[in-house]
């Protein structure tokens, strides 16, 4: 039995902003980012004995004598997001805030493994040395994106009657 080692390589980032405005003492407006993205390689070349996979103590004598494994493995995924507030004091018993929003969402996942050998066939699909070569491999993409607006209201009658009201809206598409 082999002991294969890899040492992944990994990026990320992460950034949040915001800011926050008095035009009047009544009104306020907030505004805010967040944008963040990582990034993870851990693809691989390994060589080693066809015994290694088929578990036999002596090779046949047609058996290949090295099998190369390119692996291939990428995974990428972050997100995005950024919203505005408006809050507004109209008088001393009632206040309304609307909110816009928008995020979105992504994760890319690629996942292959191309074997080589150095044995001859008639069949199959034959490297440029005259080896045997098979390729297998999946994919993954997901991508999200919201959209959502809000209105809130609040109503004081006096300390023991509050009226809240309102309306949200929200889109959701999985691209």
């Amino acid at each position: 039995m082999a002991n294969f080692a890899t040492e992944p390589d990994s990026t990320f980032y992460d950034l949040n902003a915001r800011g926050t405005f008095s035009p009047s003492a009544d009104d306020h407006l907030t505004f805010s980012f967040y944008g963040g993205a990582d990034s993870l390689d851990n693809s691989r070349t390994m060589t080693f004995s066809p015994r290694f996979l088929f578990d036999a103590d002596e090779p046949e004598e047609d058996e290949p004598t090295v099998v190369n494994a390119n692996i291939t493995n990428l995974s990428t995924w972050g997100n995005q997001g950024v919203s505005a507030n408006w809050f507004r004091h109209w008088n001393n018993s009632f206040y309304s805030r609307f909110r816009f929003a928008h995020s979105r969402y992504n994760k890319d996942y690629v996942r292959g493994t191309d074997f080589e050998t150095d044995e001859e066939e008639e069949e199959g699909a034959e490297d440029e040395e005259g080896g045997q070569r098979m390729l297998a491999g999946s994919s993954e993409i997901n991508k999200l994106t919201d959209f959502t607006f809000r209105l809130q209201n609040l109503l004081t009658q006096n300390p023991r009657h509050t009226l809240e009201f309102g309306a949200e809206a929200t889109t959701k598409e999985k691209i």
